[in-house]
């Protein structure tokens, strides 16, 4: 008996410590992904000159961007353009859209369509009367300043 319960135990102990391993690699698969710069490319960002957003979606077909600025339509001047390996641009003139403004994309594909929360979105709202989450252009004139210095040191929790 005791022989079996020692068996049983390596046993259990052994697929103990790989599940601890696979969640430890998870971690860092997930760090690696949370320290990955795609942010300073993908999304919305300033340019000198106006507007840059681009997003990936490999299988889509036409992407629009369609917000509180074209009254939420399809419209070619907000229709981004394909580039390689599944990534999606626009470039938009500096009044195309404004601090606050609310958008998604109708991504089109073969067989269908939808609206989508960009991936890179950098501040998504939710509507209080209808629930829905947009994306929200984020560019105050006066950015806020930290009051508080960050440490160089992050501490990563899980």
């Amino acid at each position: 008996m005791a022989g079996t319960f020692c068996r049983c135990h390596q046993r259990t102990s052994s697929t103990c410590h790989r599940q601890r391993i696979g969640i430890d690699q998870q971690r860092k698969t997930n760090l690696v992904l949370i320290l990955h710069p795609g942010y300073l490319y993908f999304g919305l960002h300033r340019t000198d000159d106006g507007w840059v957003f681009r997003e990936w979606a490999p299988n889509a077909t036409q992407i629009f961007m369609v917000g509180t600025f074209n009254d939420w339509k399809e419209e070619k001047k907000y229709s981004l353009k394909r580039k390689a390996n599944g990534n999606w641009e626009i470039k938009l003139p500096a009044d195309a859209v404004k601090h606050g403004d609310l958008y998604k994309l109708m991504v089109h594909w073969d067989g269908g369509c939808g609206e989508r929360i960009p991936a890179w979105a950098t501040r998504v709202v939710q509507d209080e009367q209808t629930k829905i989450f947009s994306a929200q252009v984020w560019a105050p004139e006066k950015p806020y300043k930290m009051k508080k210095r960050v440490s160089s040191h992050l501490q990563i929790l899980y």
